[in-house]
């Protein structure tokens, strides 16, 4: 069943515990666009102002006696704005969640954006024994790196996710 409240920020308005918003002079449902993360938002006016749909419902429908900052959607799905779905949360319960349900990956090694080694050249590096005999410095030279990183990577300080 449906159920509706006001939106305590913008009183002319009604959110559902389904994740609709409407209007509650004319009860007209509002349309819901994207944000650029993926998340539903809804404008409101007079005023203008823009919010996301989960937020809307969790602080229309959840209690958050802890105060807590951020709102989760339990089964990883932006989209399900579901009061049913939503928990209030810290930014750190937010992110192990994410990670634990495969919603975000590491970005650890070549992955990483800044990364100027590949994962064949670490362990290159860390293994084949022509580098054994070299200084840190050499090693750098080579790879068109820092010294220090190849400090890292040989004494296994950084690059640690390849054994």
């Amino acid at each position: 069943m449906e159920i509706w409240k006001t939106i305590n920020a913008e009183p002319n308005y009604e959110v559902s515990n389904t994740g609709k918003v409407r209007r509650k002079d004319s009860l007209h449902i509002k349309s819901l666009r994207f944000d650029r993360y993926g998340y539903l938002r809804v404008t409101l006016y007079p005023s203008g102002k823009t919010y996301t749909i989960h937020r809307l419902v969790a602080k229309a429908f959840l209690d958050n006696f802890e105060n807590k900052p951020q709102v989760n959607h339990k089964n990883g799905i932006k989209t399900d704005n579901k009061v049913s779905n939503l928990e209030w949360c810290t930014n750190k319960d937010n992110i192990i969640h994410a990670y634990d349900n495969n919603l975000i990956t590491s970005c650890k090694g070549e992955k990483n954006a800044m990364a100027k080694l590949t994962d064949s050249q670490v362990i290159e590096i860390r293994n084949n024994p022509k580098y054994k005999d070299l200084n840190y410095k050499e090693i750098a030279k080579i790879f068109n790196i820092a010294h220090e990183t190849a400090r890292r990577i040989c004494l296994n300080k950084t690059w640690k996710h390849l054994v």
